[in-house]
């Protein structure tokens, strides 16, 4: 099923996908992971509100799971301006995981939209040791910013770049920020 769901999204496909994910999840309603993919395909296509509820549904089902918190505690601080929510379900995935470079990410990125910069710093930098990830290097990069360390974050936003040449997020945050200085 993640094969053939994984076709129709490279194709493009998004009205067959949304039909596809539909059909399988009534077919195997307890396939958490279906259930995650189709709940990513629905904030991909527009419909944040729906993709959370599902997210929500699943963190009911399995509140101990700390990919299930994490993957709503960070979908909550990119689609909502619930952060304080988000960060209590990453801090709790967090506990469970403190291993994690995403978990750590994630705990980076809501501490950054609380307002915590400085707390916010160690758990991306802690994130971008462990692994070599474009979105952390975006994070860490914003915050590096927000610190007035603009060579830094241009740095950081540049290391990301060179792993996804093709970033257009990165692209234009290097491009915005070369061009304020």
């Amino acid at each position: 099923a993640q094969a053939r769901a994984a076709l129709l999204s490279e194709a493009g496909d998004d009205a067959a996908l949304t039909k596809f994910y539909d059909q399988i999840i009534r077919d195997y309603p307890e396939a958490s992971v279906l259930q995650m993919d189709r709940a990513f395909h629905l904030l991909k296509t527009g419909k944040a509100s729906v993709g959370i509820q599902v997210m929500r549904d699943l963190l009911r089902q399995r509140p101990e799971d700390p990919m299930m918190l994490n993957a709503l505690g960070y979908t909550l601080l990119d689609y909502t301006e619930h952060y304080q929510e988000a960060f209590g379900h990453i801090e709790k995935a967090y506990q469970m995981t403190p291993d994690s470079a995403p978990v750590m990410d994630s705990m980076g990125w809501a501490l950054f939209k609380l307002g915590k910069n400085d707390e916010a710093l160690v758990y991306l930098q802690k994130a971008s040791n462990k692994m070599r990830d474009e979105e952390v290097d975006l994070h860490l990069g914003e915050v590096l910013w927000a610190l007035n360390r603009h060579d830094d974050a241009i740095k950081a936003w540049r290391r990301g770049l060179e792993a996804s040449p093709e970033n257009k997020v990165l692209q234009q945050r290097i491009k915005r920020a070369t061009e304020s200085r």
